[in-house]
């Protein structure tokens, strides 16, 4: 082990970013540095983030783990634990098997749930004839979206039904439009006019 350049990192085997120019299956050791407190946590946590960093942009992944050592003492007193890094190279499609039983866990379409709760279905009647609608994040992105005001959204809303929503949350950002209340929704594109 060597001093590190690294201001968290008080020793390493390879600097961080030599360890990810190797091959899978490769690893570094690190000894982090301790803050004026006599504290590694926020160096160890630093160590983990710059790993982790580097190995996507390396096209890699990595494993952090954490070791303690422990010095065997002669003179009965139990000395301080000190706490060490191990990176290891992981191929990219290499998932640990934490990261595996992670996905495992996750309920099917709970990403595209949470997708479509930040997302909202906006509707407007601008000219008494068509409905027009849009999913979007915001109002005012709606507005952008379908060339209107913000003013004019709240002003006009023509409100939707969940029918409706099933319609603009399938393609969000397309604007939609309906003739009439019973009319179809048709994808529309606005005037860039007004």
């Amino acid at each position: 082990m060597k001093p590190s350049t690294s201001k968290y990192i008080a020793f390493e085997s390879v600097s961080i970013p030599d360890l990810f120019k190797l091959a899978p299956g490769a690893f570094g050791l690190y000894l982090p540095a301790r803050d004026e407190n006599g504290k590694v946590q926020k160096s160890m946590a630093k160590i983990a983030a710059g790993a982790k960093s580097a190995a996507v942009h390396a096209k890699k992944r990595c494993v952090v783990q954490t070791l303690v050592i422990l010095e065997q003492s002669v003179e009965g007193e139990i000395p301080a634990p000190q706490r060490m890094l191990k990176v290891t190279v992981t191929p990219i499609d290499q998932i640990s098997e934490r990261g595996r039983r992670y996905k495992e866990s996750q309920k099917p379409g709970e990403r595209e749930k949470a997708l479509q709760a930040k997302v909202k279905v906006f509707a407007v009647n601008l000219d008494g004839v068509h409905n027009v609608m849009v999913a979007a994040p915001s109002l005012k992105a709606a507005a952008d979206l379908i060339g209107t005001t913000v003013y004019l959204m709240r002003t006009y809303d023509a409100g939707v039904n969940d029918e409706d929503k099933a319609v603009a949350l399938a393609t969000v950002g397309q604007v939609f439009r309906q003739e009439g209340i019973n009319g179809a929704w048709e994808p529309w594109t606005p005037d860039a006019k007004r």
